[in-house]
């Protein structure tokens, strides 16, 4: 493969359907740069944000809801006694020319 090809970004995904293979490339994806070390991070809104944890071990759920796709992870560090809403970050995912872009739900 020639540097060239390597430097183009992937296409931006169709995320006005569901579909296993759209769902399989987020869960992918977020898997990837968010949770993998040395990876760069996706794009938050407040900013960029990488996990420590692979994406098995903080529980990566990516679910298609009511036309918007989210994806749903435990937290590493919830506060202390926590509520059950309160040990789970859920966040919505979009697409963007550059990549994915997920915002706090």
């Amino acid at each position: 493969m020639s540097d060239r090809s390597k430097s183009i970004p992937p296409a931006p995904l169709d995320l006005s359907r569901y579909s296993e293979a759209i769902r399989r490339e987020l869960y992918d994806r977020i898997a990837e740069e968010h949770f993998a070390q040395g990876s760069p991070p996706i794009t938050w809104e407040e900013g960029d944000f990488l996990e420590t944890r692979s994406a098995d071990a903080a529980g990566l759920l990516v679910l298609y809801l009511l036309g918007r796709w989210f994806a749903v992870w435990r937290m590493a560090d919830p506060p202390e006694q926590p509520q059950e809403r309160d040990l789970w970050e859920v966040v919505s995912i979009s697409a963007t020319a550059s990549g994915l872009s997920m915002a706090e739900v």
